[in-house]
């Protein structure tokens, strides 16, 4: 995706010639491409635009910051949950947070391709994440959020900018450290909270063992984020763009000029 969270056509040309090198052509030894990415299944492909959505529809894919990992028809082969008190805790500081004036910051909770929110979460927020972001609409808890009886995978801390998301890190990690998580971020004016021992990476290695890919040997994963540093360098050929972060690229085999 580009800035404006489009596709340039450039690249969905390439991404419908890698889908059609993979499942359509005998004559390119390419045999599989998916997605792997932070988003749900859902907000994946509305990002993509129609063409692209009904492609990639058809694939394997690894969502939810490698946590959620189906194959092409939808079935989930790996999928892991936070601790419930580590969504307390988290709900907790967001409480206390309000207090402290830092900055406006929404909780958003993402359960598969279902995301929820409280009350207490910012409406421009809400509305971002599905009209600029094009995840689902966050449907609006009851409760508590650590009272959900399905669990989360993934918790999200939304600010208005970086700055504000800087001062909280720091309180998110210590709950991180508490509760057997992990913390990682995509966007700058994004945190995300995640069940330990789980990644873009992780995910990515589930999936190909499902599917019979070797990590080391077979596959290129191309990124731009912190949370594609240990896909990056896990996979056979890592690739950061031109415009990835500093700390991507020193993970990377091969940094692109094109952004």
């Amino acid at each position: 995706l580009g800035s404006d969270q489009t596709v340039p056509r450039r690249t969905q040309l390439a991404v419908e010639a890698a889908v059609e090198a993979a499942y359509d052509s005998p004559n390119i030894p390419l045999r599989y491409f998916f997605p792997a990415t932070g988003k749900t299944r859902t907000g994946a492909l509305n990002s993509l635009g129609p063409k692209l959505r009904a492609l990639l529809n058809q694939v394997p894919g690894v969502f939810v910051q490698g946590l959620y990992c189906v194959d092409a028809n939808g079935k989930v082969i790996f999928e892991r949950k936070l601790p419930s008190l580590a969504i307390q805790q988290a709900e907790l500081f967001l409480a206390q947070q309000q207090q402290q004036q830092w900055g406006d910051v929404s909780l958003i909770y993402y359960d598969g391709d279902h995301l929820y929110s409280t009350n207490s979460s910012q409406a421009r927020h809400l509305r971002d994440v599905n009209e600029v972001w094009g995840e689902p609409r966050p449907n609006i808890l009851k409760g508590c959020a650590s009272e959900y009886e399905h669990g989360f995978h993934k918790l999200l801390y939304f600010a208005d900018d970086a700055e504000t998301i800087q001062l909280i890190r720091l309180k998110v990690e210590e709950i991180a450290n508490e509760h057997d998580c992990v913390v990682t971020q995509a966007v700058p004016s994004m945190l995300e909270l995640l069940p330990s021992g789980c990644s873009k990476a992780v995910g990515v290695q589930k999936l190909c063992e499902y599917l019979g890919i070797d990590v080391t040997t077979q596959v290129c994963a191309i990124g731009d984020a912190e949370n594609d540093i240990d896909l990056l360098k896990a996979a056979a050929v890592g690739v950061a763009v031109g415009n990835a972060a500093p700390n991507v690229k020193e993970a990377a085999d091969v940094v692109m000029a094109e952004t």
